[in-house]
């Protein structure tokens, strides 16, 4: 299954928790949609799907059961800068695992 992993302006998401973003040279893709899924990891390393906490060993069936209500599949992650990259390959593959594939990545311009 392949992981598709888009670079996304965080100007355009203002869903989710407050995170204090990476910064990257990159131009940001234009973004279609009216109501993303955002999936943010704040600086302690706790995840919070939209606003609300959630722990990893439920992740996969909340952000199913959400992007199944949306008839969406596409997920975009919000990580704090400060949080470990390990963290973060750590939600990845756990949403990897459990099917969930197209993940955008959220960076400040």
């Amino acid at each position: 299954v392949l992981l598709i992993i888009f670079m996304i302006a965080a100007p355009m998401l203002h869903q989710g928790i407050e995170v204090a973003l990476p910064r990257v040279d990159a131009a940001p893709l234009p973004l279609r949609m009216e109501d993303p899924l955002v999936l943010s990891i704040d600086r302690d390393g706790k995840i919070f799907l939209r606003e609300t906490p959630v722990e990893i060993e439920d992740l996969v069936d909340q952000v199913k059961a959400q992007t199944a209500a949306r008839g969406d599949d596409s997920v975009f992650l919000k990580g704090d800068r400060e949080v470990g990259y390990g963290r973060i390959m750590e939600v990845l593959d756990v949403l990897h695992q459990g099917g969930i594939v197209h993940v955008g990545m959220v960076t400040e311009p």
